[in-house]
């Protein structure tokens, strides 16, 4: 009797652990990918509301065209990513690293109190044995132990050489660069050898205020310069003939970056452009674009208006209010405006109910209205080459390519997640490239739009801008607080990464030319970059 009662007991007390365990498996199985059996990670949601791994699932579309979990048709234009999961999974991992961190606060509190409930029914001589034998084994321990901690600190010590030879060899490299690099200059500019010994002094005399501002600039980021620098030597090393041509080449190109990165001082305000509403959040502006010439600026956004400005006038007035030279009433809320470059009066809108409307700026009238989006369009944009075609991306998950000629679209292009941006290429008509919240930049060939042609991974988040800097460079922004320089002639690498603005929640703006890249932030200011430098060369505020 005595022994089943006893069998009852530990049963019941080996069960008694697990009463928790149905809640904390039910949570397990919400962040659980079907797939892997794992948690979930960059998770997607089909439209039989299954979650998975995007790698996961990816890789079984590959060869199925079935949803894993209950066999629906699927293919990875119907998957959209899972945010909500995504923060769940988050909420998940940090409460199980806290639990995991309280839990071994107290195992070896538990494990002495069990010990000493053992000694207590032990007899005098079986503890004097047992303190014996703790005490060799704490001899044994510590002998262990000092062994242990002596090949830590070894090992620690090695590590330490070595990085610092590697650091002398470093630096012994770089300095070897430097003074080859100064005696070329040397030879090239003799008046530099008569300074040489007093060349501060005869800088410092001969200087106008402007290159005094220019030094300073560089002396500030003298840091991210001089790794430019090594960067451009390093490169060139690969493709020189000699040491000698590699310092020619990269004093050359580094000189053009000095210049460029210092030769503006700062950034003025050339004038304020203020609407006649009171300012609050119905007027909050969505886009803003000059026209062809630069002779006038459209506005729109959330007000349901397009009023195009005469830029002009903007410059020189004394007002506070400025009035359009023509106001076109839309709808619904406009997202987004494209001037074309050659038809000078075509002017494109987007709205929140996926209508893409070609106006007359001239007039004021609708010369056509395009409706094939199911949802709302964030951004247009004519063609550069072919002026009769433009692009739309929308939260439906589509490019769409179309002709002012006709009211149907020509080609879709259809992505895995909401398409946020959509630019074509600067020079070559075929090409197109998109930004999507997937967090990824598409490159397609519109003569084959079955597959990208490129696919640039890098960003962390949403990208929300693409602008092309030129026919080889592409810039990209995304709500993870960086822009990106992608050169699309070469690899899916990212060139370089932008960093010093912020940008985490909202589209903030990007503006480029052929060598300077400026955007918004969300501290109320004004960035710019130069292309080949990653840190802020001017800011407004």
């Amino acid at each position: 009797m005595s022994s089943k009662s006893s069998n009852q007991t530990s049963s019941q007390s080996s069960e008694t652990p697990h009463s928790s365990c149905p809640a904390s498996s039910t949570e397990e199985k919400l962040v659980e990918c079907p797939i892997c059996f794992t948690t979930l990670k960059d998770s997607f949601v089909t439209p039989c509301q299954h979650t998975f791994c995007y790698e996961c699932i990816s890789k079984h579309l590959e060869t199925k065209s079935s949803c894993p979990s209950c066999g629906r048709y699927l293919v990875m234009s119907l998957l959209k990513p899972n945010y909500e999961v995504d923060e769940a999974v988050k909420l998940y991992e940090e409460r199980k690293r806290k639990k995991r961190s309280r839990s071994n606060s107290y195992p070896l509190a538990a494990d002495l109190q069990q010990l000493m409930c053992q000694v207590d029914s032990l007899s005098a001589e079986e503890l004097t044995a047992l303190i014996e034998d703790l005490k060799s084994k704490k001899e044994q321990r510590e002998k262990t132990e000092k062994r242990e901690d002596q090949f830590l600190l070894f090992e620690f010590l090695q590590q330490a050489i070595s990085k610092k030879e590697s650091t002398v060899k470093r630096l012994e490299e770089e300095l070897q660069v430097l003074l080859q690099s100064r005696n070329y200059l040397e030879s090239e500019s003799p008046l530099l050898q008569e300074w040489k010994d007093n060349w501060l002094e005869e800088h410092m005399h001969n200087s106008s205020s402007l290159h005094m501002n220019r030094r300073q600039r560089i002396m500030e980021h003298f840091d991210y310069l001089e790794d430019r620098f090594y960067s451009l030597h390093s490169q060139e090393r690969k493709s020189s003939d000699s040491e000698t041509s590699c310092i020619g080449a990269v004093l050359d190109t580094f000189r053009e970056d000095l210049y460029k990165f210092s030769k503006y001082s700062g950034l003025h305000c050339k004038a304020i452009l203020k609407h006649a509403e009171i300012p609050n959040i119905s007027n909050i502006i969505s886009s803003i674009e000059f026209d062809r010439d630069s002779e006038y600026i459209a506005t729109a956004g959330v007000t349901k208006r397009i009023r195009i400005f005469e830029f002009g006038s903007i410059l020189e007035s004394v007002l506070d209010t400025h009035y359009p030279v023509k106001e076109m009433v839309s709808s619904t809320k406009l997202s987004c405006l494209s001037w074309n470059s050659y038809i000078h009066n075509h002017l494109l809108s987007s709205d929140y109910e996926g209508v893409v409307t070609l106006w007359d700026a001239i007039t004021g009238q609708t010369l056509n209205e395009f409706e094939e989006h199911e949802k709302r369009i964030w951004c247009v944009d004519f063609s550069k080459v072919e002026p009769t075609r433009f692009a739309s991306a929308s939260d439906d998950g589509k490019v769409k390519i179309w002709s002012s000629l006709q009211l149907n679209s020509v080609a879709t292009i259809e992505n895995r997640a909401n398409v946020c941006c959509v630019q074509f290429h600067p020079t070559m008509e075929h090409l197109i490239s998109f930004g999507s919240a997937d967090h990824q930049v598409y490159m397609y060939d519109l003569r084959q739009t079955k597959q990208a042609l490129q696919v640039l991974r890098g960003h962390r988040k949403a990208v929300s801008y693409i602008q092309f800097l030129n026919g080889f460079h592409l810039v990209s922004a995304s709500t993870d607080n960086t822009l990106k320089l992608w050169n699309v002639s070469q690899s899916s690498v990212v060139q370089r990464s932008f960093q010093g603005h912020r940008n985490e929640k909202n589209f903030v703006g990007l503006s480029t030319n052929e060598e300077y890249i400026a955007c918004g932030s969300e501290n109320n200011a004004v960035y710019v970059y130069y292309k080949e430098i990653s840190i802020p060369m001017l800011l407004y505020r």
